[in-house]
């Protein structure tokens, strides 16, 4: 912290890790204070990113082979009481496959394609086991990944932001109270644009093979988080 005689028009400065409060020294009347806020929650929604392969000599035939496999893949978690609103395609791509070099050249395998579904399932785990149950007999042979949300994201982001202006707020009083002042009316709020992104966990698992036996694992999700700021200036009284 740094205090400099206010009667010469100079300001004050104090700061920390987390951020700077400071007091124009051409205004020893105006504050600026970054507020920085996290809220977290524990997640309502199981997301599984399922993706199917198929390799085959042909084109056409790669991507009728893994439409049929996805189609499987589909009609499974749909009996498991999931809506088909709730299974989207995330993404989907053919490409050339190609083998090891054999003295400078690599053979051609075929075509490799590869389709991408996300599936939002509630916190149940009845209807979870199911899900699993389901994607292991279906023939479809996935690879699983999956990841923790909350439904109302949006609504997450928007309380980090009302805690990232308490936290500045919190701040103004600690500083002004400190230098004698009181805090006035805001002169200024600075609010960045960047995307704010809720952190999640993912993990992988491959159902190949299980046969119908694949449980879904024993998983203790910890709550999501995100995090915000904000600057905002004060007049000080």
């Amino acid at each position: 912290m740094q205090w400099v005689d206010p009667v010469s028009g100079a300001g004050m400065v104090w700061s920390n890790r987390k951020g700077i409060i400071m007091i124009e020294s051409s205004n020893p009347r105006i504050l600026h204070v970054k507020g920085e806020g996290t809220v977290r929650v524990d997640p309502d929604l199981l997301v599984l990113g399922i993706k199917i392969e198929r390799l085959e000599p042909e084109y056409v035939r790669a991507i009728t082979e893994v439409n049929a496999k996805t189609d499987l893949a589909r009609q499974s978690i749909e009996r498991c009481g999931i809506a088909r609103s709730s299974i989207k395609t995330s993404g989907f791509r053919i490409d050339p496959e190609y083998g090891e070099s054999i003295r400078g050249t690599r053979p051609f395998l075929g075509f490799k394609a590869k389709h991408q579904l996300r599936v939002e399932i509630p916190m149940d785990r009845e209807k979870i086991n199911a899900v699993f149950r389901a994607l292991a007999g279906c023939g479809a042979d996935p690879e699983i990944g999956i990841r923790f949300e909350v439904s109302d994201s949006e609504g997450l982001k928007q309380r980090a932001i009302e805690a990232a202006v308490k936290n500045a707020a919190d701040r103004a009083e600690i500083i002004a109270r400190a230098a004698g002042l009181k805090i006035g009316p805001i002169v200024k709020i600075d609010y960045g644009f960047s995307e704010v992104q809720v952190y999640h966990t993912d993990f992988l698992m491959n159902a190949c093979g299980a046969d119908g036996n694949l449980a879904a694992p024993d998983l203790e999700p910890q709550a999501l988080g995100v995090s915000d700021r904000v600057n905002v200036t004060w007049q000080l009284i």
